[in-house]
């Protein structure tokens, strides 16, 4: 029995202690009325605490209170209940998106996700990485460039970059079976001056697997946070597997040792004279795509005066 409320005995005994302390040496009037006016001033920054975590919600409030006033007051309590169903469901798909395991989605959900991180991201850097030829990456994100390089986003573009794990043959096989969308998906990077380059799938692979990263293909989002992307097929239907991370110190260094090896193997795209070519690049570019990589890791609001150009 002791044990069980050892702690509530323990506080107890202070503040016994506290109080005769007090009357012994000042009087109990004078410490009870500092314990009032301290406490006082403890509940009012406990009030305006609370009161900005509101006001930092204050959207999702306003949706709940909306629902309120234009519900029947008849049904307005079962409502309320089921609704707050649904809203421990959503507790359910923050703690599965921000697990190692990640959350399944369809591509309506992707869409909403995809949307929601470059919103967040808030116009800093980004770097993506992706398994896929640009016709599948159409396939599979159809509106995952159209987000990335809105024009409220890129208002000052050229620090986003993008690593395509494929080969050069399937890359040429691509281009030759769909010109127009691989031109396009080309074209979109080049004219924002977002870096297209190349590495091996095997050699992404491994190196993600040395970091013990969950997915080669990946966003980093304005050195905030990191979502992990894997496609996979329900039968005849396409899924997504998204984890979604905030960057924290070690999984930094792992994303910045990951894209620092992937640069030293990176080639860079080229679609010239209707040929495609993964060329070598000389150093200054290397060095210059080591630093948007960086960049994109540490890049934080009072940077933004900051802004790197591919060469």
């Amino acid at each position: 029995m002791i044990k069980e409320y050892r702690h509530e005995i323990f506080l107890t005994v202070i503040a016994f202690l506290a109080f005769s302390l007090a009357s012994r040496w000042e009087g109990l009037s004078p410490f009870i009325g500092g314990f009032i006016h301290h406490l006082t001033i403890i509940l009012l920054a406990i009030a305006l605490g609370f009161a900005f975590a509101l006001y930092a919600i204050r959207k999702d409030i306003s949706t709940l209170l909306e629902q309120h006033r234009s519900t029947n007051e008849n049904v307005r309590l079962p409502l309320a209940l089921f609704m707050r169903y649904r809203l421990e469901a959503l507790q359910r798909v923050r703690s599965d998106l921000t697990s190692p395991t990640g959350l399944d989605l369809d591509e309506s959900e992707l869409e909403r996700f995809v949307d929601s991180c470059f919103s967040a991201n808030d116009g800093k850097s980004y770097v993506g990485t992706d398994s896929n030829v640009p016709t599948r990456f159409y396939e599979l994100y159809p509106t995952y460039l159209g987000k990335q390089f809105s024009e409220d986003r890129l208002r000052s573009p050229g620090y986003d970059a993008r690593i395509l794990f494929t080969s050069e043959d399937e890359l040429r096989a691509d281009y030759h079976s769909n010109k127009v969308m691989f031109t396009d998906f080309y074209e979109n990077h080049w004219s924002k001056h977002v870096r297209l380059l190349q590495v091996d799938k095997p050699t992404a692979a491994q190196l993600a697997k040395n970091q013990h990263l969950s997915s080669t293909d990946l966003g980093i989002f304005g050195g905030r946070f990191v979502a992990f992307f894997t496609p996979y097929k329900n039968g005849t239907v396409v899924r997504y597997r998204i984890q979604l991370e905030a960057l924290t110190p070690e999984r930094r260094q792992q994303l910045q040792q990951y894209m620092h090896m992937l640069n030293r193997y990176a080639k860079e795209i080229r679609l010239q004279n209707n040929v495609v070519d993964c060329v070598e690049r000389d150093s200054a570019k290397v060095e210059a795509d080591e630093q948007r990589f960086v960049w994109a890791l540490t890049s934080s609001a009072w940077k933004r005066s900051i802004r790197l150009r591919a060469p």
